[in-house]
C-alpha cells in the first residue's frame, strides 16, 4: 500500500467520524437535557442528570399534553400522504417512461419544473381554496397536500426506476393480451418494490417532520400534529410565561423516536434505492 492511499483512507476515516459526531451530538444533547429537571438544566446544559425525570415528562406530555392524540393525528396524515403519493407517482412514472402520448417530454418537463416552485408562493391561493371548500382542519386533506407537493420528485424517482426495465418485458405481456393497466399493476409494481420502499420512507420523514403547512392548515387542537405541538411547548409549558426547556426536549425526543425506528428498519433499502437510475441514462 503506497503512502498516498494510506493517507487517503485516514482522511476518509476522520471525515466519517466528524460526520457521525455532527449527526449524533444534537440527539445526545436532546436526550441528556430531557432527562433533567429544570433546576439541573439551569445549572449546566452538559452535565449528566442526577435525578432522571424523562419518564415523568413523557407522562406529563401524554396525560396533560395530549401527545398521544397528536401522534395519532400525525400517523393519519402520514399514511394518507404516503398512500396517495405512492399510487400517483408510480402511475405517473410508468406513463412518462413506458407509454406514448403527444407532447410527453414537454409535459414531463413542466411536471418536474414544480421542483423549482417555492412552497411559500402557493400558500395564499391554496389556503383560500381550502377555506372556501371547508377543507381547513382536515387531516385527510393535509395528507393529500403533502402528497401533492411530493409528486414531482416521486415521479422523477419512479420514472428513473422504470427506465431500467427492458421494454421487451412489456411487449411480451401485451402480446399475451395484457392491457396497459395490467402491465402496470401485475408487472411494473412488483418490480418497483425497492423504489416504492425508498420513496415511501423518504416521504415518511418529510411528512412527519413538516411544520409550515401544519401550522397554517391545522389550527384546532383536535387535529394538531406533532411538530406544531412541540413548537407550542415553548410558550404553553407555563402558561406562556416561561419555557420549560427539559419538557420541550422531551417532546423533541418523542418526535425523533418514530422516525428513528423507521430508519433502522429501512436504511438498507434507502441506500440502495437512492442509487436507482444513476447508471441507467
Amino acid at each position: 500500500m503506497n503512502k498516498s492511499s494510506h493517507t487517503g483512507k485516514i482522511f476518509i476515516f476522520l471525515l466519517s467520524i466528524l460526520l457521525i459526531l455532527t449527526c449524533t451530538l444534537p440527539l445526545f444533547f436532546v436526550g441528556l437535557n430531557a432527562s433533567k429537571d429544570e433546576r439541573e438544566y439551569s445549572i449546566s446544559k452538559f452535565s449528566l442528570p442526577k435525578n432522571f425525570t424523562l419518564f415523568e415528562k413523557f407522562d406529563k406530555l401524554f396525560i396533560r399534553g395530549r401527545f398521544g392524540n397528536y401522534i395519532l393525528n400525525t400517523l393519519v396524515v402520514v399514511v394518507v400522504g404516503i398512500s396517495t403519493s405512492l399510487v400517483l407517482c408510480s402511475m405517473a412514472g410508468y406513463a412518462f417512461d413506458k407509454l406514448e402520448f403527444p407532447k410527453k417530454n414537454l409535459i414531463y418537463l413542466g411536471f418536474i419544473s414544480m421542483l423549482a416552485i417555492p412552497l411559500q408562493a402557493l400558500i395564499v391561493p391554496l389556503y383560500a381554496m381550502c377555506s372556501k371548500w371547508n377543507l381547513v382542519d382536515n387531516l385527510v386533506m393535509m395528507g393529500v397536500l403533502h402528497a401533492t407537493f411530493s409528486l414531482a420528485f416521486g415521479t422523477f424517482l419512479m420514472r428513473s426506476f422504470y427506465h431500467g426495465i427492458p421494454n421487451a418485458v412489456i411487449d411480451s405481456a401485451k402480446i399475451d393480451g395484457a392491457s396497459s393497466f395490467q402491465v402496470y399493476y401485475k408487472i411494473m409494481l412488483p418490480l418497483a418494490r425497492p423504489a416504492l420502499v425508498t420513496l415511501g420512507t423518504l416521504n415518511f420523514f418529510s411528512f412527519w417532520n413538516e411544520l409550515f403547512l401544519s401550522m397554517i392548515f391545522l389550527r384546532s387542537s383536535e387535529v394538531k400534529v406533532v411538530t406544531p405541538a412541540i413548537a407550542a411547548l415553548q410558550t404553553a409549558a407555563r402558561g406562556g410565561r416561561m419555557t420549560d426547556w427539559p419538557l420541550l426536549f422531551a417532546g423533541m425526543l418523542l418526535s425523533i423516536i418514530v422516525p428513528l425506528i423507521v430508519y433502522f428498519i429501512t436504511h438498507r433499502r434507502i441506500a440502495r434505492g437512492m442509487t436507482i437510475g444513476a447508471l441507467k441514462y
